[in-house]
């Protein structure tokens, strides 16, 4: 149900043949993608053009702010295979959403970059049986642990990652994925579901204080954390309101 637009496939193969012919090693090339929402026949185009340099080769160090609602997702991204290989991605079987290790265990493996801004990838969203429904993802909140747990045991994102910026990118997407873990376990009718969740954050603060911090009580972490019952409909409310202004699901 998705597909890659013809003309900027065209254009991402040309600068692929153009790398190839200059002998220039470059580990990650990245383009634009568009969410097309089948509910309401609209299109949401995600660029990076006031993140990322463009048109020229570039270092993690030269990467602006990411926004919650920009990362650099699975549909962004083409790897060079060697690159990719070297990672050595554990994907675990029968899981979704592991395009999440995808597009985070490999980036401190990637030295140089580009940025070909092209709407390549069209991921076509709003139908009812998607891994990213609603309550096809709640009712899937375990693969959600699952991947969670592998991207946290990846790094010790700030002792390994050496670029400030590469390492508040990763930081920063991380605590989101945790936060989606926090709201959907909530959202979750399993009966163990809290107790899952409470484990989870016991193992990150047990694997790195740090990490735990930065996920746990910055801005996203307290709004998808909050005690009590009025604190579950806070979180609830408010993830509610953000789908509907990003409609990313």
């Amino acid at each position: 149900d998705d597909w890659a637009d013809a003309d900027a496939l065209k254009a991402l193969l040309a600068k692929l043949r153009e790398f190839i012919a200059a002998d220039e090693q470059v580990d990650l090339v990245l383009t634009n993608y568009v969410y097309e929402h089948v509910e309401d026949n609209t299109r949401n185009a995600v660029n990076y053009r006031r993140q990322l340099p463009v048109g020229r080769v570039f270092g993690w160090n030269e990467i602006g702010h990411f926004k919650m609602w920009k990362y650099l997702l699975m549909h962004a991204l083409t790897y060079r295979t060697e690159t990719l290989r070297r990672a050595n991605l554990q994907m675990p079987p029968h899981t979704f959403y592991v395009d999440n290790i995808y597009a985070y265990v490999p980036f401190p493996l990637c030295h140089s970059l580009y940025y070909l801004d092209v709407d390549l990838y069209r991921y076509f969203i709003g139908r009812e049986d998607q891994s990213v429904n609603e309550k096809v993802l709640t009712s899937r909140v375990d693969h959600y642990w699952r991947v969670a747990r592998i991207m946290m045991q990846a790094y010790h994102v700030y002792d390994d990652i050496d670029s400030p910026q590469l390492r508040s990118y990763m930081m920063n997407y991380f605590t989101i994925i945790m936060a989606i873990c926090s709201v959907f376990s909530k959202l979750s009718d399993r009966e163990d579901a809290m107790d899952q969740l409470e484990a989870l954050w016991r193992e990150l603060r047990e694997y790195d204080e740090r990490m735990y911090r930065r996920a746990k009580h910055g801005v996203v972490g307290t709004a998808t954390n909050l005690p009590s019952g009025l604190g579950k409909k806070i979180t609830i409310g408010g993830y509610r309101l953000a789908q509907k202004v990003v409609k990313f699901n």
